[in-house]
């Protein structure tokens, strides 16, 4: 049986598409097409069958911001460059498109995370083997408002500008939408 190798993606402008690329070739499985490969492999022993199980769904993502925790960030790209399957890293980059002063850019960053806007996170599904919860919560308890972190930048400001009340009930919103993540987050974090 020829196996396919796993992608390895390199970073760059094009990484992401390079990735999405990539991870097309061990698409993930339907219920119904998982059972029946993991009836072939359990009566029969049928290696591809195995094969195609273990590689549709293997994909290690991390969350970073290189702002707000760096060495967090460097365990991602540690555990991203050790694991033997795709892997994705989603890190926050600041912009000057989002009306920032771009000299405190990192300190945006850190009220992004801190604010729940952008959770710090790692999925590796190697901690299985080991009886551990593949999913870690790296971030700690939102400490600031949403507003706290979104007041800095300009994209959101000019709503505020222009229509008052329909940015308070937008970002009551957003706030909810930040404080159910979080909870989902550290549910799942805990789950083990």
């Amino acid at each position: 049986m020829a196996s396919k190798a796993l992608p390895t993606v390199a970073a760059g402008s094009l990484g992401l598409s390079r990735y999405l690329e990539e991870i097309r070739k061990f698409p993930m499985l339907e219920p119904g097409e998982e059972y029946m490969l993991a009836k072939r492999w359990q009566e029969h022993q049928d290696k591809e069958a195995a094969e195609k199980l273990v590689t549709s769904h293997l994909r290690l993502v991390a969350r970073i911001a290189m702002g707000a925790n760096p060495q967090q960030a460097l365990l991602a790209f540690r555990e991203a460059e050790a694991y033997n399957g795709p892997a994705l890293i989603l890190s926050y980059s600041h912009c000057i498109a989002h009306g920032i002063n771009m000299q405190h850019g990192l300190d945006q960053q850190f009220k992004a995370v801190h604010s729940g806007y952008w959770p710090l996170m790692r999925y590796n599904p190697t901690a299985r083997q080991s009886d551990e919860n593949p999913f870690v919560l790296d971030s700690p308890r939102p400490t600031l408002k949403l507003r706290d972190y979104t007041d800095n930048e300009l994209r959101y400001r000019m709503l505020r500008l222009t229509n008052p009340k329909a940015a308070d009930q937008l970002m009551q919103m957003a706030q909810a939408a930040v404080d159910r993540k979080w909870k989902l987050y550290e549910e799942m974090a805990a789950l083990g």
